[in-house]
């Protein structure tokens, strides 16, 4: 695969830089174009509590270990064989054992060089550590107030959402209803109402479902096939069961879809179970997820998982009448004049934070939501057959605004201009006003081709039918550090940008936006950059009069003087303001002006 990043006179990050590096990053994106692209490496979301290590010297002695490690786990599972072949060989391994609850448990081997990029943050004491050994371990048995509150996110109640996360902590309802403190038969009711809710059958579904929910991911089939045979010991054919049943599937669904007979099923169950130390098919899933990011943590890899800010997001779960799922989050309060931060054609729903306090302190009620195929939510059936192809997640605003008994909201959007546009068009009764910043142009009326983006672009108009798998291994090159250089390399001639993104904070919630499409549902954002290249217009609205365009003089994506005309022409009467030294992110750099032209005014 042709590396965009490196190579050659540069890195992508010298890209303003040096004009050398600039033909030849050109001729090398037209290359990977053209050439084969590798499937994207999911990036699961993860808490850091959920993991723990700890250190061992050249003799096998603790050098540090995490306080979590003992009570979850306990040193005596530790095997010293193992130890001395990494230590031998230099390459992690994966080892099947037990916690102290007896539940499933894959331990992650590694020398400790490579265990210098886990997500957890280690401390050396002592020198003889050059020939160490890491054992970490990751397990969403131990994530249970997280997949509690991922659970009341989709709705349930208190009680349902407590035995769904039991449950998949010990992938036992006997169990699981032991441990919420009631009885079995209270426990059954409460997982049987939370199927209901999460549209799924069957308690292996309920826990793979919500092992996706609270992970943003899941585990692709064939990496799952070679972990379960490489872990576990299983046959191909084994390993093929067991994944139908994580999948939810019964035994006799299995069997049939496998083609197997009964008998010979019945015994290749058997030695599912035996091999993997579990009682209850609905053990599977958790285990299967557990196998595949345990995998991820023991790369030499720090970005293989991101881990969530301190503070969590107000997720909540809707469902369509179809039963696919609409992921939002209303940040309240409840009182205040609701507005939807639409996201980027890059981007999830996640908003800048300092945005969000910004818009509250002065009476909003923001709310987000991830358009159809983005971030959680289910991509439409139809999307990709749509006239417009920016207009699948309108009726998810409609959806979400009437459950949350909402009957008019604003709009406030940069880099979502055409789905504000056409959510005004399709729902008129339901819009106030709209905020738009830095609107974006259709590929047709955008003769700017300067930096990468522009590069990017113009690749993709050369061949769109490259469109998803470019992206696709972009998305999987993605790193915070990358996102922070290139934040830092595009915004460095623009003051008002970098001086709003120069905050620790803002940074990683620019940086959690684009992550998740790295890990999720994306075929939305295939679908908007197709649109992008090949529409050649939408259609506009009969009066924009309630619609305020903040155009930024600097923009380093577009040029003012296409913008101006191409907009006006689509909204008919809308004020447009041009702000001097402005660059892309005005929502930070002039937060004030953003929230006057929320309340009306412009000038």
């Amino acid at each position: 695969m042709v590396d965009l990043w490196s190579g050659g006179v540069g890195t992508i990050e010298d890209l303003d830089e040096d004009s050398r590096f600039a033909e030849e990053f050109e001729d090398r994106f037209d290359a990977a174009l053209k050439s084969d692209i590798p499937p994207m490496t999911p990036r699961p979301n993860l808490s850091t509590a959920t993991m723990t290590c700890i250190l061992l010297d050249e003799h096998n002695h603790l050098i540090w270990g995490d306080p979590r490690f003992e009570r979850w786990i306990g040193r005596d599972v530790v095997d010293m064989d193992v130890c001395d072949q990494v230590r031998a060989n230099g390459v992690e391994q994966l080892v099947q054992t037990t916690d102290q609850d007896d539940h499933p448990l894959i331990l992650a081997y590694a020398p400790i060089g490579t265990a210098r990029h886990w997500p957890i943050p280690f401390k050396i004491d002592r020198e003889g550590s050059g020939a160490g050994i890491a054992i970490g371990a990751l397990s969403l048995a131990h994530l249970s107030d997280a997949l509690i509150e991922t659970a009341r996110a989709a709705g349930l109640t208190n009680l349902e959402a407590r035995v769904a996360a039991a449950l998949v902590s010990h992938g036992h309802m006997r169990r699981a209803g032991a441990h919420c403190g009631v009885q079995y038969q209270t426990a059954r009711k409460a997982a049987s109402a939370a199927m209901r809710k999460l549209n799924v059958s069957g308690q292996a579904q309920l826990v793979r479902k919500m092992s996706e929910l609270v992970t943003s991911v899941s585990p692709p089939r064939e990496d799952a096939r070679n972990l379960l045979i490489d872990i576990f010991g299983f046959t191909p054919r084994e390993a093929r069961l067991a994944l139908l049943l994580a999948e939810g599937h019964d035994r006799k669904e299995s069997a049939e879809i496998a083609g197997l007979s009964n008998a010979v099923a019945k015994d290749v169950f058997s030695c599912i179970f035996e091999k993997m130390g579990i009682e209850k098919a609905p053990e599977i899933p958790r285990v299967v997820a557990d196998a595949f990011l345990s995998a991820l943590f023991a790369r030499a890899d720090q970005h293989a998982l991101a881990s969530l800010p301190g503070e969590r997001e107000p997720l909540r779960i809707l469902h369509r009448p179809d039963g696919s799922v609409v992921a939002m989050s209303d940040y309240g309060p409840k009182d205040g004049r609701p507005v939807h931060i639409l996201h980027s054609s890059m981007s999830t729903r996640y908003p800048f934070r300092k945005v969000v306090r910004a818009l509250q302190n002065a009476g909003f009620r923001p709310i987000t939501i991830d358009r159809p195929g983005y971030g959680l939510t289910d991509d439409r059936a139809d999307a990709d057959d749509m006239d417009d192809l920016f207009a699948a997640g309108a009726d998810d605003v409609r959806l979400v605004c009437d459950w949350l008994g909402i009957k008019r909201i604003d709009l406030l959007t940069r880099g979502g201009a055409f789905a504000a546009l056409a959510t005004a068009r399709m729902h008129p009764d339901l819009i106030g006003r709209a905020v738009v910043i830095n609107p974006d142009l259709l590929q047709e009326h955008c003769t700017k081709r300067s930096g990468t983006l522009g590069l990017v672009r113009t690749g993709f108009e050369r061949f769109p039918d490259r469109i998803e798998s470019m992206l696709r291994w972009t998305g999987s090159q993605l790193t915070p550090s990358r996102i922070a250089k290139l934040i830092d390399k595009t915004l460095k001639t623009i003051p008002a940008d970098a001086q709003s993104l120069s905050d620790a904070e803002s940074i990683a919630d620019y940086q959690r936006s684009f992550l998740v499409f790295a890990t999720s549902r994306i075929s939305g954002i295939f679908r908007e950059q197709r649109g992008y290249v090949t529409m050649a217009d939408v259609l506009g609205l009969q009066d924009g009069r309630d619609w305020k365009l903040l155009i930024g003089d600097a923009d380093p994506i577009h040029d003012v003087a296409e913008m101006i005309p191409f907009w006006r022409a689509k909204l008919p009467g809308a004020s447009i303001r041009n702000v001097q030294g402005a660059g892309r992110y005005m929502e930070l750099s002039h937060t004030e002006a953003v929230i006057d032209a929320l309340n009306g005014a412009i000038a």
